[in-house]
């Protein structure tokens, strides 16, 4: 039987071609989200399943319900503990509003006095700095009010994207033979050979990205919950450690804002408002060692999860925030990869070296 060969084609036209499937076929993903995560989950959860000598579709389904109630539990405890320290955080608040007040109104008042001994520049220049401060610090907690409401107006999609991947895991679970049957009809076998080894490095890829984030998150995660533990030894006002350190680990993740967007004010305030001098010099050190050991070790876990070189990774990263926005720097590393994967041989051979001798092939 003939196989048609794209690659027949020009270079540029074959090059775009490619393109262009990957952004459907990302984009159809996308879409089937739920389905991907239960596919991915049944994938998981394979190993277990095989070595079972009894794989009937009750006990396939036993192994996947105690999968999601084990992740029900660590999540709910998790919750409960995090709903604790708030709960304690907002009462303690609502508790000390006086005394709070009380502070900002002490720390403007000596703020009013220190700047009126200032020549005229200088007062204007520091009123525009501190104007400049309370912005960023105002368009903060704006953000994060927004990102609050937005998360409670998603939460009905929420559920229903939850049902759906639970439900179609269990589907896909039991009859995984049958969907693997019928999608491998639909295709030659010439493009299924190389589906599955693209298939195969994405994920190969994505698993490593996303194992190197989570490092990161969770690297941050212990330097805040050490870091603060340790300072709450000699500073009293440190309290709900847990629940902080999951917020800035949290906020560390994303790419704008990072754990400086909270120790920062948080310094500033320790500073000008509590006037604690070794609380701010404590959080300030956390702070640095925290930015010290994400700039050395992002690059470096990124591109080896990726298999890029590091420069190639901030390229990409930059070119996917310009791009995609704050997203891009997550988008950017992995469709770069992905991109390497599909051109491997065209890249190896020398990618624009390929496609001049190709045209200088067709012409002879």
């Amino acid at each position: 039987m003939y196989n048609f060969d794209i690659k027949r084609l020009t270079p540029i036209i074959y090059v775009v071609s490619v393109l262009i499937l990957l952004i459907l076929i990302f984009k159809v993903l996308i879409f089937l989200l739920p389905f991907v995560i239960a596919a991915v989950i049944v994938r998981m959860l394979s190993p277990i399943v095989n070595r079972m000598s009894n794989k009937n579709k009750f006990t396939k389904s036993i192994v996947l319900l105690s999968f999601y109630v084990f992740v029900f539990i660590i999540v709910s405890l998790i919750l409960v503990k995090i709903f604790l320290e708030a709960y304690n955080l907002f009462s303690t608040l609502i508790k000390n509003q006086d005394y709070i007040l009380a502070h900002v109104t002490h720390a403007l008042d000596k703020y009013e006095k220190y700047v009126s001994k200032l020549p005229d520049y200088s007062e204007n220049l520091i009123d525009e700095l501190v104007s400049k401060v309370l912005k960023y610090f105002n368009g903060t907690i704006l953000n994060l009010l927004n990102s609050s409401i937005n998360m409670l107006k998603m939460l009905p999609r929420l559920v229903v994207f939850i049902i759906v991947t639970i439900l179609s895991s269990f589907i896909i679970i039991n009859d995984k033979n049958i969907i693997v049957k019928f999608l491998t009809e639909q295709f030659p076998y010439s493009w299924l050979k190389i589906g599955n080894k693209i298939k195969k490095d994405i994920l190969r890829l994505v698993f490593n990205y996303l194992r190197a984030q989570c490092i990161l998150i969770t690297l941050c995660f212990i330097e805040l919950l050490v870091g603060l533990n340790i300072i709450s030894m000699y500073c009293k006002d440190v309290k709900y450690v847990l629940i902080v350190s999951i917020i800035i680990a949290a906020i560390d993740a994303l790419p704008i804002l990072g754990a400086g967007s909270v120790l920062i004010p948080w310094v500033l305030v320790e500073v000008f408002v509590v006037n604690n001098y070794i609380l701010a010099l404590s959080l300030l050190v956390l702070y640095i060692i925290i930015f010290l050991v994400r700039q050395y070790s992002e690059p470096k876990l990124i591109s080896k999860g990726a298999g890029m070189h590091p420069l190639i990774t901030l390229i990409a990263m930059y070119s996917g925030f310009k791009i995609f926005g704050v997203l891009g720097f997550l988008y950017g590393p992995i469709i770069a990869a992905i991109i390497r994967i599909v051109f491997s041989e065209e890249i190896k051979y020398g990618f624009f070296k390929y496609l001049i001798n190709n045209r200088k092939e067709q012409n002879e």
